[in-house]
């Protein structure tokens, strides 16, 4: 009995040392496990902190590459923009002298009876120079008649803008009249001069594409992410932290004005947000199709023209003052005629829509397209306020604005 009770102690004793080298080892594999699992972890949030720093620095070098390119557009958008503004200055002095022959009446036969004249006097000198594609003659005269003088001084005039006053003008000419504006920026709406033309100036934003466009953006903005809208064929790409819209078609393409004027129900709206490896790609893309990128503000301002033409939204209260914000880009307004001039109008001091108008003598159309272009683009220091959508109302407000 105490041989086997001897026996038995050692067997407890043998399978309580394997019990225990058993729980050893499972020790040591368990924190070898551990030690594995940290490495690959630490290892892993290295990898992953290098990799957000490459596309830190990738995504930060695209931003600096596009801003230079935006600069670049930006100056020679000026440039061109004061190359505008000085042949508008030239046009100007050319219509005056149109007008000013116009008003004289003065009919060909007369014109070539100062010619002779011209040729017979004997004091008259004359010197050729060179416009931008007609030779013509700078005369100068010392006549003792007044009235040949005149007539005289008239003829230079012609003469210095062509050789007769049925010469085409300048094609930034048909830019700047407003009788020959594109329709499809600022239709073609009279000024309002009663109530009941009300409606006809009025739209609705939200049936337009617009204002898919401005809500997507927003969300640009906010979220960080870069958001596809497909309408139908057409492509958009909206990336805020590169200040950048792509396009597939240009805003001056017919589908694209169409798309804009149409009402939004007419399109299947697809929206997505793009992965990073998605945008890198799209950003690569954009390098290469450089007239389809472009600046937010730009391509708002632009999308808005083509939906608004001259209109305004619906419930904007027109005796509502409006000023605008400081430190804009005034590019955004570069395709409204006398725009210029309303800026500087609206600085000078706050003032309604109806009433900016009559103190500039500018056309409504072009005032509204203002206006659209400074509310979709949060340009309005004091947002206008929306007044109550009933007839009665309107009319109230009309009857009040049109009294005079």
């Amino acid at each position: 009995r105490v041989e086997a009770e001897r026996v038995e102690a050692e067997r407890v004793e043998a399978e309580r040392v394997e019990a225990e080298r058993v729980e050893a080892e499972r020790v040591e594999a368990e924190r070898a496990e551990a030690e594995r699992a940290e490495a690959e972890r630490a290892e892993a949030e290295r990898a992953e902190a290098e990799r957000a720093e490459a596309e830190r620095a990738e995504l930060e070098a695209e931003r600096v590459e596009v801003a230079k390119l935006k600069l670049e557009q930006l100056t020679k958008d000026k440039m061109e923009l004061a190359k505008r503004q000085e042949e508008q200055i030239q046009l100007d002095k050319i219509r005056q002298e149109i007008e000013k022959v116009e008003s004289q009446d003065y009919e060909k036969e007369t014109i070539e009876e100062i010619a002779e004249l011209i040729n017979q006097e004997d004091s008259v000198e004359t010197a050729e120079y060179q416009t931008d594609s007609t030779l013509v003659e700078d005369i100068v005269l010392d006549v003792q008649d007044e009235e040949l003088n005149e007539k005289i001084e008239v003829l230079a005039s012609i003469k210095a803008i062509g050789d007769s006053l049925d010469s085409p003008l300048d094609p930034v000419e048909e830019h700047i009249n407003e009788d020959t504006q594109n329709i499809n920026y600022f239709g073609n709406n009279e000024d309002i001069s009663d109530a009941e033309s009300l409606e006809s100036i009025c739209y609705k934003p939200e049936d337009y594409m617009i204002s898919v466009l401005l809500e997507n953006s927003e969300e640009a903005k906010t979220t960080a992410e870069v958001i596809r809208l497909e309408f139908d064929k057409i492509v958009m790409i909206i990336d805020y932290t590169l200040n950048t819209i792509y396009c597939s078609v240009d805003p001056n393409d017919v589908d694209y004005q169409k798309l804009c004027s149409n009402f939004i129900t007419e399109y299947k709206i697809e929206k997505r947000i793009l992965s990073y490896s998605e945008a890198k790609t799209q950003r690569i893309q954009w390098r290469k199709n450089q007239e389809l990128s472009h600046p937010i503000g730009t391509f708002v301002a632009t999308s808005s023209l083509l939906t608004a033409k001259g209109r305004l939204p619906e419930g904007v209260d027109l005796t509502k003052k409006i000023s605008l914000k400081g430190g804009f880009d005034s590019c955004v307004f570069e395709l409204i005629p006398y725009s210029e001039e309303i800026i500087h109008k609206i600085n000078e001091h706050s003032v309604p829509l109806l009433e900016l108008a009559t103190l500039t003598d500018i056309p409504q159309k072009y005032i509204f397209s203002f206006y659209n272009i400074a509310s979709n683009l949060n340009l309005l220091d004091t947002v206008i306020e929306l007044v109550p959508q009933e007839k009665e109302e309107k009319k109230s407000l009309f009857k009040k604005l049109f009294k005079k």
